[in-house]
């Protein structure tokens, strides 16, 4: 009695599986997969390769049933080794959201920046940061009292002035131009406008709207809105 078969264990893992490939379907896929994981838009036959994985290895687990002839105990230990090493890694994925993780700190966006529980990240405020690629002259990137790029670090736009509002990403920030040199600047200018640059490289359409709807409130005077969005992040 104390080799019970292990068959059991393997006829619930299948069922799990089963249960799973039910359950992932494409809104799962797109959430917790294409979203977090892929720039350019993942193969519409992603969710349908997952969904079959996972049948197939209920299949695997169901002919592996028929056949064992183990005891309840080996299977287990098994089973449990899995589910040890699938804890692991999820621990190990977690420990990124408490904080910055390394392969992250060296992104432009985050040394010009902070991380932000609402919009992923900010710049800092009342701070110049010069950055440099490759054989490229240095940017300086000096960011306002409002946490927006501008002329210069210190103070903040007039809102009681007529203004341009630009929101986006990096294309509107104008990452690896000087200021005077950006679109958003040259803009400004030749419209008579107050600048007012809520950009920040790395921002989806999402992020860059919540910006622009924090921002307006405090403009007496807002003349003209400008979104830069890249036809991929629709």
């Amino acid at each position: 009695m104390d080799r019970v078969p292990g068959k059991f264990v393997l006829l619930a893992l299948a069922a799990a599986l089963c249960a799973a490939a039910l359950i992932l379907d494409g809104p799962w896929f797109i959430r917790h997969i294409q979203v977090p994981a892929f720039y350019l838009p993942a193969s519409p036959r992603g969710p349908l390769a997952l969904r079959a994985s996972l049948a197939a290895a209920a299949v695997l687990c169901f002919l592996l049933a028929v056949r064992v002839r183990g005891s309840l105990g080996a299977v287990a230990r098994i089973a449990l080794a899995s589910l040890l090493a699938v804890g692991t890694a999820e621990l190990i994925l977690r420990r990124g959201e408490s904080g910055t993780t390394f392969w992250r700190a060296r992104k432009l966006e985050l040394r010009m920046g902070r991380p932000d529980a609402a919009l992923g990240n900010v710049l800092v405020p009342s701070r110049t940061t010069v950055l440099a690629a490759p054989g490229a002259k240095p940017v300086s990137y000096a960011i306002d009292a409002w946490g927006d790029r501008a002329a210069s670090d210190g103070g903040a736009p007039d809102p009681a002035l007529p203004s341009l509002l630009v929101a986006g990403e990096s294309i509107a920030i104008g990452h690896g131009l000087p200021f005077e040199q950006t679109f958003a600047a040259q803009l400004a200018a030749r419209l008579g406008l107050s600048l007012v640059n809520v950009a920040v490289g790395g921002y989806g359409t999402d992020q860059a709207f919540w910006r622009l709807q924090e921002t307006l409130p405090r403009l007496q005077r807002p003349a003209v809105v400008v979104m830069v969005f890249l036809p991929i992040q629709l």
